[in-house]
């Protein structure tokens, strides 16, 4: 895990890159990064001010987009809230501009 997170490059959107995952690893790239044809990708688009939306592929192959908050303690863990989704808890170990990467 990084020793200090800069919250404002985790702002932005970030696509699962699962063909990336290790087994203990979950990889993420920015929106704009050249990812091979998938059948819909999930992903979150950490806003300002600890706003996040959720992606996730739909039955029809379409986005389904669900609205939260986010926080980032200091030891790198991000917490992510959406109303009646269970909590989700990201412990980061590795982020800079192209690439997030997070404990499964």
């Amino acid at each position: 895990m990084p020793k200090e997170i800069d919250a404002k490059l985790l702002e932005r959107t970030w696509l699962h890159a699962h063909e990336e995952d290790t087994e203990n690893q979950r990889v993420f790239r920015p929106d704009t990064y050249q990812l091979a044809p998938s059948r819909g990708r999930a992903g979150y688009d950490f806003q300002s001010r600890g706003v996040v939306v959720r992606r996730m592929p739909g039955p029809n192959d379409r986005g389904v987009f669900a609205k939260g908050t986010w926080t980032l303690s200091s030891d790198g863990r991000v917490t992510i809230r959406i109303s009646g989704a269970p909590e989700e808890v990201f412990d980061i170990e590795d982020l800079d501009a192209d690439r997030l990467v997070v404990k499964k």
